[in-house]
């Protein structure tokens, strides 16, 4: 079995473009901010063509802006559209365009725009976030500025989700904004640029960021070593990285948004094929375990995939038994065990982990969630690559 954390949560996402503008008080003398994202360097690609990397999202966020955007607080601001109106009834979304262009001069028009949401959430593309936007009846272009999506029921997130990487505008290679990549990048750094203008005297000026990407222990290193300001991304496969840096002490923050924890089946076969073995599977583990050794301020257990407290998102209702501490319900899930595989030896399971320091911190958990639960469960771990 795999075990992911989950990139970005569905409506709270990581606030990629603040994260940079954060960054950006804090130039170097070249006027430049210096930013790295844990991974491979950043390439602009197509929502439309699968899962995002965190660099690639990180680039997209930036480069490429959706309809709307977040603010530092999380909030939905204007990106492409600069203002928009919903119907009483939450059925019709109506988005009016700033006046923009592509990097190499042509107008970006509502057809455009259109069209291109239209391919993201089209049968063909692989866009991984395109299910959640599976309301949408129609993506109209009423004028060359004007654009109204219509949902067949109401989407409160709508625009949470518009405001993700997945859904930025990308057209050949080209994005769409606030940043646009210069010619003058290196194949190991990309130079992002913009122009901000001052409303209150008029003035224009050019913000640099020099973005590139690296693996954890590099990227810690030359954050150590004063070679960038920022450093993005990770998980908890990389977090003892930074954890045994002498970082100081207000360096290292968490993404608000916090992801799910979970298993997920790497075959359709085999024990875990049966829905009733994965709930008892379900609750054996020890969530407060792998909470603890993870030491991440702010995460609590959960057994449901949304967190609570999520704007325009009912809270998840989580299962009967998570009021029950788990030193309580084992005697009850043997039991069970028991009745479900009888006399049949005891099924395997075999919980994948990439191989890194991360690893070590959740192995201790899962060990011990298999040796105290269900008597008739074996857990056992086994190291993988990241999937």
């Amino acid at each position: 079995m795999r075990s992911p954390v989950t990139r970005r949560a569905l409506v709270a996402a990581s606030i990629l473009i603040a994260a940079l503008c954060a960054a950006s008080c804090q130039r170097n003398d070249r006027g430049e901010t210096n930013v790295l994202v844990i991974g491979a360097q950043p390439r602009i690609t197509d929502p439309a063509s699968g899962a995002l990397t965190e660099p690639q999202a990180v680039l997209l966020a930036n480069v490429a802006q959706g309809l709307v955007a977040f603010d530092p607080s999380g909030q939905i601001i204007p990106g492409l559209a600069e203002r928009w109106n919903v119907t009483d009834d939450g059925l019709s979304y109506i988005f009016r365009l700033q006046t923009a262009k592509w990097p190499d001069g042509r107008k970006i028009t509502a057809q455009q725009v259109a069209r291109l949401l239209r391919r993201q959430i089209s049968a063909r593309s692989n866009n991984a976030l395109k299910d959640t936007l599976g309301a949408i009846d129609e993506i109209t272009p009423m004028t060359d500025r004007v654009i109204e999506i219509s949902l067949t029921a109401p989407r409160p997130h709508l625009l949470q989700l518009l405001a993700q990487p997945e859904f930025a505008i990308v057209s050949e290679n080209q994005g769409s904004g606030p940043f646009a990549i210069s010619p003058k990048s290196k194949p190991d750094a990309l130079l992002l640029r913009r122009s901000v203008t001052s409303l209150d005297d008029d003035l224009t000026t050019q913000e640099d960021v020099i973005l590139g990407g690296r693996p954890a222990p590099d990227a810690i290193k030359a954050f150590i070593a004063g070679e960038t300001e920022l450093v993005l991304g990770g998980t908890f496969a990389d977090l003892a990285y930074a954890r045994s840096a002498d970082l100081p002490k207000t360096a290292l923050r968490f993404d608000p948004a916090m992801g799910l924890f979970g298993l997920v089946p790497a075959r359709g076969s085999g024990p875990v094929a049966d829905l009733a073995f994965r709930r008892l599977l379900s609750q054996a583990i020890d969530r407060q375990a792998l909470i603890d050794a993870l030491n991440v301020p702010g995460l609590l257990p959960r057994a449901t995939i949304l967190e609570p407290g999520l704007d325009g998102v009912p809270s998840p209702v989580a299962p009967p038994w998570m009021s029950t501490p788990i030193d309580q319900r084992r005697a009850t899930l043997s039991a069970a065990a028991e009745r479900m595989i009888g006399r049949l030896d005891a099924p395997v399971i075999r919980i994948a982990l990439p191989d890194s320091p991360g690893r070590k911190s959740c192995s201790a958990a899962w060990r011990a969630t298999g040796e105290r639960s269900a008597s008739k469960l074996r857990m056992r771990k086994r190291e993988a690559p990241p999937t």
